[in-house]
């Protein structure tokens, strides 16, 4: 199809299996859509701001901080690629959470990655570490988890040290609470 996205990251037999299902679909009326004024759990009469934080502690931001230049972590790809490749890997660490050495194998050699992805990794580990106001998982299990792909991957520690270079480039527009997680990753290898 002309108009579909070229995504070599997604494995095309999924895509199939989908696009047949789909064009075997036969039309069917669905009811009306009720959409709530509100999210659930907020009064309808409550003022748009309650509503807006209760939307915002219910589906909180993924957060991010761009480290690399285009050319590390993107290439030519699409920036549709960039995102599915991201997502591979939050959810990666967010389903493994409980087990790091396969969180890490999984990003390592398990992402149904095309590509070299050691860079994006890379950025996306210390964009979640760096995450304000809090990271999703402490700043220690990030940091394990880097010292395992560096074990893993022979050339991760170079991107790692590429984001180290650009973090400590910005020292000084950090905020001071993403200073003070940079230093306790720093300290972590050493402890």
């Amino acid at each position: 199809d002309a108009g579909a996205p070229d995504l070599p990251s997604v494995p095309r037999r999924q895509l199939q299996d989908y696009e047949v299902d789909l064009a075997a679909g036969e039309p069917v009326p669905l009811p009306a859509l009720a959409v709530p004024v509100n999210p659930l759990g907020t009064p309808d009469d409550a003022p748009a701001a309650e509503a807006a934080a209760a939307v915002a502690a219910a589906f909180p931001p993924r957060g991010g901080i761009r480290l690399l230049g285009r050319e590390h972590t993107q290439g030519d790809r699409s920036g549709l690629e960039r995102i599915i490749g991201e997502e591979y890997m939050l959810d990666s660490i967010r389903f493994f959470d409980g087990d790091r050495v396969e969180s890490a194998v999984r990003l390592a050699t398990g992402l149904p990655l095309p590509y070299k992805h050691e860079s994006l990794l890379a950025e996306v580990l210390f964009s979640q570490l760096l995450r304000a106001p809090a990271p999703a998982h402490k700043p220690l299990a990030y940091a394990a988890l880097m010292v395992d792909l560096c074990k893993l991957m022979p050339t991760f520690p170079r991107s790692m040290s590429t984001c180290v270079r650009e973090c400590f480039s910005r020292m000084d527009t950090l905020d001071p609470e993403l200073r003070l997680r940079l230093a306790e990753w720093l300290g972590y290898p050493h402890s």
